[in-house]
């Protein structure tokens, strides 16, 4: 039976969990962030060669390389404390969670680089500034049909170009979807402002793009 994770141990305040959640919004995008899968396995390094990510099965911690040919995620949130989650749901909206929730060895929780308590509490901090906001239907569903085929086509032929302007008009400044308050919560920090996926408009950045960008997280 795998154990529970433990709070100080396997995660802490500030760091960024994602799951493979089920349900008919997780279901599809899973199916559309097909897309983004493609273009890590495309551009795979060797084992070993990037960030460490914490899976809860006995005695294993694979590398993000492994992961990112092995793991898909559809949901992300902010560690708010032991067992204590901030996190976007299109039920909810923008609300504090209890961890537990989600089955241990499901559940994935990254380190952002660099980070230290003070880091987390202010990324924790960022994340709680929104709660009570709205989650934005809108746009998760321009995400959706972003990565379509014919969506992915149009933005390959124009750099992503229609994709950050869908996303841009679509995008309520007081509302969320979870990838973009993570993004949003780890942003806000000087340290981690403008890099990686960071670097472009955080509407647009997906669960399984923020999971996948090696400058964001600790190596081992």
């Amino acid at each position: 039976m795998t154990r529970s994770p433990q709070y100080g141990a396997d995660y802490d305040i500030g760091w960024i969990f994602f799951v493979h959640e089920t349900g008919l919004i997780a279901d599809g995008i899973d199916w559309f962030e097909r897309w983004a899968r493609r273009d890590v396995e495309r551009a795979a390094k060797p084992l070993g060669s990037v960030g460490a990510s914490k899976r809860f099965e006995p005695n294993n911690a694979p590398t993000l390389s492994t992961l990112q040919r092995s793991t898909t995620v559809t949901h992300t949130g902010v560690v708010a404390g032991d067992n204590v989650c901030i996190e976007a749901h299109w039920r909810t909206g923008v609300a504090k969670g209890f961890l537990d929730k989600y089955p241990a060895e499901e559940i994935i929780f990254r380190r952002p680089r660099g980070w230290a308590v003070t880091t987390g509490i202010h990324i924790a901090a960022a994340a709680a500034c929104r709660l009570g906001s709205k989650y934005n239907k809108a746009l998760i569903l321009s995400q959706l049909l972003a990565n379509t085929f014919i969506g992915h086509f149009v933005n390959r032929l124009c750099r992503g170009w229609v994709n950050d302007k869908v996303s841009a008009w679509l995008d309520h400044k007081n509302q969320f979807i979870c990838s973009e308050l993570s993004a949003c919560a780890l942003a806000e920090q000087p340290q981690y402002r403008g890099q990686g996926v960071l670097a472009q408009p955080l509407d647009t950045i997906s669960p399984q793009m923020l999971f996948d960008c090696e400058e964001l997280w600790e190596k081992p």
